[in-house]
């Protein structure tokens, strides 16, 4: 058990989750568009999302100083340095890499990715934006998700799939606010920009209960016609996953007394995007 314990803290502290959830995202916007990525991109996608966050846990352990609660932002502000560096050759790597591939995709998309980063790190450092923090992460990781499968299918697609990336781009931010609110008390001191600015805590709870259990009781619908009209088995399944995602920050807040409990909620808000992994064992038909 420690030894799990062990890699699952480390997996947490270096970012190493939302490596792997960027995997199961990314194998559900291919899935969802059908778009047959290159080997590459598996390998440019998760490296640009390491980089990003690592970046922006940096940036916080530098803003935050030693007022930190914390045990992500606590790792990055002791090994500073050394992450520091470990990033500048992962961002070194990832370019020599998209350039000897002559990958296309990856330049455009690690461009449109670099330059929302950009906007949201200035949006954060201005401090006025109150819902900063939540709504520009989910736009960014759903974007730079989605970026390369809309980059190799075009925008001729179905209903069906537009519909897909709204709601993963909903069950995102979900996830981040849930994630605020669930360390709202622990971090009320270095007052993050957030929607707990804008909006009382009890507020944010509603409507995170709202609009999670609307959009399962939606995907539950959409699952419903899709069965009966026997649309495409990837179809089905990508959307019983983006219905686990809408529905965990919502179960979560529900039982929040229960999830802040050794901190649990991290466990299921942060590895639950994991499961989309398993879409890569659907059969493609025609």
């Amino acid at each position: 058990m420690k030894v799990f314990s062990g890699a699952f803290h480390y997996a947490r502290v270096l970012n190493i989750d939302v490596c792997i959830g960027v995997v199961g995202s990314g194998m559900l916007a291919t899935s969802l568009l059908r778009a047959n990525m290159r080997p590459v991109w598996w390998v440019l996608l998760p490296a640009a999302a390491w980089v990003v966050y690592t970046t922006q846990s940096l940036f916080d352990a530098i803003k935050f100083g030693r007022d930190l609660t914390n045990i992500r932002l606590q790792f990055h502000r002791e090994h500073f340095k050394v992450l520091v560096v470990v990033a500048g050759v992962v961002v070194a790597a990832w370019i020599v890499i998209a350039a000897f591939f002559r990958s296309e995709i990856a330049w455009k998309g690690g461009l449109f990715l670099c330059s929302l980063a950009a906007l949201r790190w200035i949006l954060l450092s201005w401090d006025k934006m109150a819902v900063g923090r939540e709504v520009t992460a989910a736009i960014i990781y759903s974007s730079g998700v989605w970026c390369g499968p809309f980059l190799r299918k075009g925008c001729a697609l179905s209903w069906i799939q537009y519909t897909g990336f709204s709601l993963f781009m909903l069950a995102m931010l979900l996830n981040k606010l849930m994630n605020s609110i669930m360390e709202y008390e622990p971090r009320r001191l270095q007052a993050p920009v957030s929607a707990l600015r804008a909006l009382s805590p009890q507020r944010v709870r509603m409507l995170v209960m709202l609009l999670s259990w609307f959009a399962s009781l939606g995907i539950l619908a959409f699952l419903k016609y899709g069965v009966k009209h026997r649309i495409d088995l990837r179809f089905l399944v990508g959307f019983c996953f983006l219905f686990i995602l809408c529905a965990v920050p919502g179960i979560i807040i529900s039982e929040e007394s229960f999830y802040k409990k050794n901190q649990r909620y991290h466990f299921f808000a942060e590895w639950v995007f994991f499961l989309g992994i398993f879409l890569g064992f659907i059969p493609d038909y025609p």
